[in-house]
């Protein structure tokens, strides 16, 4: 019984059926070409290894675009954990500065209401610690409308009774009282209205 041909074998490994498909396909690779027409010289198989790491490094080329883009893809993920943890930071606080302003303000301990309300004021404005992390409108939702309206009222109240203490402090001459007031009006954001009462006093006393 006869035996069926085998695709003949060259002495680089490569058989004629891979030749065939060259052919077949009329499109050799440059390598292909050149182990046809000499098989054996050293510049096939240069030729052969050189096209051999091209396909690898192109394959890691791939491999390395695919896995930059999952690391931008994780980072962006990281930001915005941080962002939405910043916000409910920021919220938490908010919420607790208003409730102890509230309070201070109730027991007439105006210094710490004071404190409470500035520091209220700097998450909101972006302000002292809090530059370039001012509370974005999400913080300002999760705080939730009552907190910041209780706020609102609370440093209206306070400034009001503030006001009139440091006046009443200059009609009096009460130097004590102009020097435990006069640091609130810097929290409070009423400077001007504490340098226009000091004027006043300093002339009472020239006078």
């Amino acid at each position: 019984r006869p035996t069926p041909a085998s695709p003949s074998t060259t002495a680089d490994g490569e058989n004629d059926s891979g030749d065939a498909a060259d052919d077949k396909n009329n499109n050799p690779t440059p390598s292909r070409t050149l182990h046809k027409s000499n098989p054996s010289h050293p510049l096939t198989h240069a030729t052969l290894a050189a096209e051999s790491i091209l396909s690898s490094l192109s394959k890691i080329a791939s491999g390395g675009s695919a896995a930059s883009s999952e690391m931008r893809a994780l980072e962006r993920h990281r930001q915005a954990i941080d962002a939405e943890a910043l916000d409910m930071e920021h919220a938490l606080q908010i919420r607790e500065g208003c409730v102890r302003g509230g309070d201070s303000l109730m027991g007439r301990r105006y210094a710490d209401a004071a404190r409470a309300v500035a520091d209220v004021n700097a998450i909101l404005d972006g302000k002292g610690s809090y530059i370039g992390q001012k509370a974005t409108e999400r913080a300002k939702e999760l705080a939730g409308n009552d907190a910041l309206m209780s706020h609102d009222t609370t440093t209206v109240v306070l400034k009001r009774a503030i006001g009139e203490r440091y006046e009443a402090a200059v009609r009096n001459g009460d130097v004590a009282g102009l020097s435990e007031l006069t640091p609130l009006l810097a929290m409070l954001d009423m400077a001007e209205l504490g340098v226009k009462l000091y004027l006043e006093y300093s002339q009472s006393c020239l006078c």
